[in-house]
């Protein structure tokens, strides 16, 4: 985790240029977490509540990686 939040800060650095990098947060990062979270509240590891409150954020991210990247390739 400490490796890929260095990766976004370096991305963030230069936005457009490495908008792939939010690609590759938003498809195979943020929906292996969510399958972890769903794991863990099948499993009675995590509540319920708590999960749902998880995968809210998660979306948000998700939309958020997405529209960003679709924006700046409109652009480029």
């Amino acid at each position: 985790m400490f490796g890929w939040t260095l990766l976004l800060i370096w991305a963030a650095r230069e936005p457009v240029a490495r908008k792939d990098i939010a690609l590759l947060t938003a498809v195979p990062v943020l929906p292996g977490l969510a399958l972890s979270v769903l794991y863990g509240c099948l499993n009675g590891y995590i509540p319920l509540s708590s999960s749902l409150q998880i995968w809210s954020s998660q979306a948000f991210l998700f939309a958020l990686l997405i529209s960003g990247y679709i924006r700046d390739s409109r652009h480029t």
